[in-house]
């Protein structure tokens, strides 16, 4: 059969929903990458918000399928505890995996589910580790199915030796690793896992972009983006109290203002229900402060204009600083030069990626100390030219993106990598 007349099946598998535009334009981005490839392929979504996710991909042609746990309180869920208790891991997969029969390959999704949690939110002196992820990765592919980790960003794991080894001997069996930028490859390579790994850029890249036209209140000046997140907050600053660091990040970005005179536009990257992860509610809670001192010199993207349209938004601005990942890779993509504040070691390796070194790259503690002074002066005095540098590399991220499809057509046909 003719490439072009090939019909495989994937299901996209592990993010939580595409109220998080990053996720949102990995599953579109995949989808760009795949019928690159294959354009008759079908494509399905294993999401746990089908009704949320059908409306924000309702044209991306993708199939949202409803992920179904395992109810509470049913037998099945009780067992699973006992031995969970027992530290004994898990009998049964807790979740319902009847869409996985007609599915020629999954496909792990998720810029950064193969990472730890931050260490406010665990205890690493647990002697048991247990995840969905790595219970479902086992599944699929004891079922005999082709498995991939996508697009991903792993480890490091050393701070919870009992996770470390579940991850490293999970990893190893995988047939192939997809990752995103080269901190990911140098790690899997020092836990010596590296004849199933390549190299592609993030399918973010491939997203299409849509207009999206908003007022500007100092046209004649230079529009920084910034995104912050509470999901950095707690991570990088370990911050409990979310107050405290809307007062202490507000101050510098007053302080950006002035040092810089600039207009800002903040930009959230994910609408969640939960406080602890919605960009939206404590970024505003940042204009809110700044307001009352530079009304303006500030704006914020109050509505819910998706993926497409923020990059959009991205490539009006000057220049862009984004704790969130995906934020910072939308900007690249439409050649917006970005700072990228690092709450773990992926962001690193992502500005090696972009710019091929990380000199535009700090921790997210930095931000707000006399540190990042010099790096955002550098992202600032220099915009004009990482912007043209960026739009000349477009062809490469592109091609770099649709790599990973034709690494996948390699697997699925029994071609050494």
């Amino acid at each position: 059969m003719a490439e072009s007349q090939k019909k495989p099946r994937f299901a996209l598998f592990g993010i939580l929903g595409a109220y998080n535009y990053g996720t949102e334009s990995i599953v579109r981005g995949t989808a760009v990458a795949l019928r690159d490839r294959w354009p008759a392929c079908e494509i399905d979504y294993i999401s746990p918000r089908p009704e949320d996710d059908r409306i924000r991909l309702q044209d991306s042609g993708v199939r949202v399928v409803a992920r179904r746990l395992t109810r509470r309180g049913s037998v099945r869920w009780g067992i699973n505890a006992i031995f969970r208790f027992l530290r004994q891991g898990q009998l049964f997969i807790s979740e319902n995996v009847d869409w996985m029969k007609h599915i020629d390959c999954v496909l792990s999704i998720g810029g950064d589910l193969y990472t730890l949690p931050p260490q406010s939110q665990v205890r690493f002196d647990r002697p048991f580790y247990a995840t969905q992820l790595l219970d479902m990765g086992a599944c699929i592919l004891s079922r005999g199915k082709s498995f991939v980790i996508w697009g991903a960003s792993i480890g490091p794991f050393e701070a919870w030796p009992a996770a470390k080894s579940r991850y490293v001997k999970h990893l190893a069996r995988v047939p192939l690793i997809i990752a995103r930028e080269t901190s990911t490859v140098e790690y899997l390579a020092s836990v010596n896992i590296q004849d199933n790994v390549c190299l592609a850029a993030d399918p973010a890249f491939l997203t299409p972009v849509l207009d999206y036209p908003f007022e500007r209140k100092a046209s004649n000046l230079p529009l920084v983006g910034v995104n912050l997140s509470p999901l950095s907050v707690k991570y990088a600053l370990r911050e409990t109290d979310a107050e405290r660091a809307i007062l202490t990040q507000a101050k510098a970005l007053l302080e950006l203002i002035r040092q810089h005179n600039v207009e800002l536009v903040l930009l959230p990257h994910v609408i969640g229900e939960e406080r602890a992860d919605d960009d939206r509610h404590y970024l505003q809670s940042i204009y809110e402060v700044i307001r009352t001192q530079a009304p303006d010199r500030v704006g914020i993207v109050s509505d819910d204009p998706g993926a497409r349209k923020m990059k959009g938004i991205l490539a009006q601005c000057s220049a862009v600083i984004a704790a969130r990942m995906h934020c910072g890779i939308h900007a690249i993509s439409v050649g917006t030069p970005v700072l990228f504040l690092a709450y773990s070691s992926k962001a690193r390796g992502m500005a090696r990626y972009v710019y091929d070194d990380d000199t535009l790259c700090m921790p997210l503690e930095d931000f707000g100390t006399s540190k990042a002074e010099s790096k955002i002066r550098l992202l600032l005095n220099n915009k004009s030219g990482l912007r043209r540098a960026l739009l000349d590399r477009q062809p490469s991220f592109v091609r770099d993106a649709l790599r990973a499809a034709v690494y996948l057509h390699d697997v699925l046909e029994g071609v050494s990598l």
